[in-house]
């Protein structure tokens, strides 16, 4: 049997089950800093940075919550004080950030880059893999149109030989004649005069 493709499937790596459960365990490792980065909040005294580049293309977008807190911390470095309320009734807050801006921007900054190089790894990765296809594609196209051509030429000649035989054969047996067997020759005989 021919070796179509070794590059993904092989005698050695993981199989369907346990990279399933790999799989699994990945998706429960995001779930699990997902949520931590929910509670994420830059202005609180209680807070400290939490996550990992594993969630970087979820977190580190426009809506993610790692650039949502980021934000939260420039707006309240602008704006120290909010008020809430109004008159006697007014209350004034001073926010203070529980963590250095610089902190929180370098690590956004290396989680965008990480996260950068993943997807150039990835579209490379994807790359490869649709010209790997095509190129396989391509190969078995030309593959099949070849052996399509073989078997039509050789249709074309067993055709040819069996409607030469076919020929052959009826003329072969409109000339055949009864036989007569050797016990009703006399009969034959017999009748053969009949008709002189």
């Amino acid at each position: 049997m021919k070796k179509v493709n070794e590059v993904f499937f092989g005698e050695h790596g993981l199989t369907s089950t346990s990279a399933n459960h790999l799989a699994n365990i990945a998706q429960e490792k995001i779930v699990s800093n997902e949520a931590k980065l929910k509670n994420l909040n830059f202005v609180t005294t209680t807070v400290d940075i939490v996550g990992s580049p594993e969630n970087s293309g979820k977190v580190i977008n426009k809506d993610g919550i790692y650039s949502k807190a980021r934000e939260e911390l420039h707006t309240r470095l602008m704006k120290p004080y909010s008020t809430e309320g109004t008159g006697e009734q007014m209350l004034i807050y001073a926010h203070t950030p529980s963590i250095d801006q610089k902190r929180v921007d370098d690590l956004f900054f290396d989680l965008q880059k990480w996260h950068r190089s993943n997807e150039q790894q990835l579209n490379r990765i994807k790359y490869n893999i649709r010209r790997k296809v095509a190129q396989l594609n391509l190969e078995r196209s030309q593959e099949y149109r070849g052996k399509m051509e073989e078997y039509t030429i050789k249709y074309r000649e067993l055709n040819a030989k069996f409607k030469e035989w076919k020929i052959k054969e009826c003329e072969r047996i409109s000339q055949l004649k009864i036989v007569i067997p050797m016990e009703l020759q006399p009969i034959y005989d017999e009748l053969c005069e009949l008709e002189k």
